[in-house]
């Protein structure tokens, strides 16, 4: 139950969009060339060459990651559901400490009235995942939706917010992420954050055990 209602005319309201595969890969170990030439040149042409419609790619240096976001259409994202991720990914090396890839379907998302077109190709990606107990599935969309999104709006470099179910394919116990889209890291660091993350809802939430997200930080990689 919300705890106070917030002005919303800042933001647009986003309906459901395409849905994606999230993959993860974090690496570890001195062989970290072996590792980028393996992810270079067989683990992104396979994702990249076997869907049509759009792959970005970002770095997460202090996670020692890389994570991509691909748009896929309702029939690609249901044969992963369906039958897994069978065949994309081939012989990892063993520097690959963890991998993991899930398909999201749409939850909506917003985004402040004056981003720009080009919101998606933002400089920096920011994914926070939550693995919320299926019982508090409509509390947690109704506090993101209602006070969380429309509070880090806020921020002028806080440009947007795409949000996703998820479904496992590789070693993801997650069942919701937020992916933001920031113009400068300085969103953050904001105000608007901390008054984001210190509300009363919020602090309720955060008494349930699975209120424990993580989450990456990553820069966009232009080819």
């Amino acid at each position: 139950m919300p705890f106070m209602k917030l002005n919303k005319d800042h933001v647009t309201i986003l309906n459901n969009s395409n849905p994606v595969l999230i993959d993860i890969v974090n690496s570890s170990g001195p062989d970290g060339i072996r590792f980028d030439v393996w992810y270079a040149n067989q683990h992104l042409p396979k994702i990249d060459g076997h869907y049509p419609i759009g792959l970005r790619r970002y770095t997460s240096p202090s996670r020692s990651a890389y994570f991509f976001i691909q748009e896929l259409n309702d029939d690609e994202a249901q044969k992963f559901i369906d039958k897994g991720n069978e065949g994309i990914h081939g012989e990892r090396p063993k520097t690959l400490s963890a991998h993991l890839s899930c398909i999201g379907t749409s939850l909506g998302g917003q985004r402040r009235n004056d981003a720009p077109s080009s919101v998606l190709d933002s400089a920096y990606a920011y994914p926070v995942f939550f693995n919320v107990n299926r019982d508090s599935f409509e509390e947690f969309d109704n506090w993101y939706n209602d006070e969380h999104l429309p509070m880090l709006l806020h921020c002028p470099q806080w440009l947007m917010c795409r949000r996703y179910q998820l479904f496992n394919l590789i070693d993801c116990s997650w069942t919701h992420v937020a992916v933001h889209y920031l113009a400068d890291l300085r969103a953050l660091q904001s105000k608007e954050r901390d008054d984001a993350r210190s509300t009363p809802w919020r602090m309720v939430l955060e008494k349930n055990k699975w209120f424990e997200p993580d989450y990456y930080v990553g820069q966009r990689v232009f080819d």
